[in-house]
């Protein structure tokens, strides 16, 4: 059995007016539901462009997907103790990898819940420059410029939403594309059956049993995607640089 992985992590990345979002909490958490495009190019090749790969964001929430590829993760968070589980979904498998509080602890998954919703960590934002603003599918985005190791980075960041309107890279011999291509409210179709797809009659694998299931070829496939993608080298979550 083959997972189609590759593009789903290789982003692991409208209306013209924004639409009046509720906020979910006193601490400013927005709902949205977030369509990005994700494209790249590599040895001067022609760019290849991934399925579609969406992002739906509640206060105790966060569901990415990529419909195509037959993926999903839902994060959920407990209101009162701030912990938080993950269900990886593999639709295509019928399987559901599940990771507890404790078990993401174990493992060093300490990524912070406003880092999961808004892809990258807005914080990380201080440590570039700021050249300027540029228009954008969901309106202005504040526009942020770095050089990190051998690559050159760019990021429109749309602050109202919290979410970035394009994240651009260009390395050696590699230049990728994040783009936002539609922005909605969570509770709007066609986003409530993304984010509330049902799984129930999947088999559910606590990660904790990985080591009792070499057997088993999906477990493997698994385990093989995680250590080519460094999935949990960064606490958990895809970081862009």
């Amino acid at each position: 059995m083959q997972l189609r992985t590759k593009s789903f992590w290789a982003v692991a990345c409208l209306l013209s007016a924004i639409p009046a979002f509720a906020h979910d909490n006193a601490n400013g958490t927005v709902a949205v539901a977030a369509r990005y495009e994700f494209t790249i190019s590599e040895d001067d090749g022609a760019p290849r462009q991934s399925p579609n790969w969406f992002v739906i964001r509640n206060e105790n929430r966060i569901v990415t997907t990529a419909p195509e590829v037959g993926q999903q993760e839902i994060w959920n968070r407990e209101s009162s103790s701030g912990a938080m589980s993950l269900q990886r979904v593999f639709h295509k498998a019928r399987r559901v990898v599940a990771y507890t509080p404790g078990e993401l602890s174990a493992m060093g998954a300490t990524v912070s819940w406003e880092s999961l919703g808004s892809i990258i960590d807005p914080r990380e934002l201080h440590d570039l420059e700021r050249i300027g603003e540029e228009d954008s599918v969901a309106g202005r985005a504040v526009l942020y410029r770095a050089v990190i190791g051998r690559e050159k980075v760019e990021i429109a960041w749309l602050e109202n939403v919290r979410l970035p309107a394009r994240i651009e890279r260009w390395g050696r011999n590699r230049h990728s594309v994040l783009r936002l291509a539609a922005l909605g409210a969570p509770n709007q179709s066609p986003w409530t059956q993304l984010g509330e797809e049902t799984h129930a009659e999947y088999q559910v694998i606590d990660v904790a049993d990985f080591g009792d299931m070499d057997y088993d070829p999906f477990v493997r496939e698994v385990e093989a995607l995680d250590e080519r993608t460094g999935r949990w080298s960064a606490g958990g979550h895809t970081h862009f640089h």
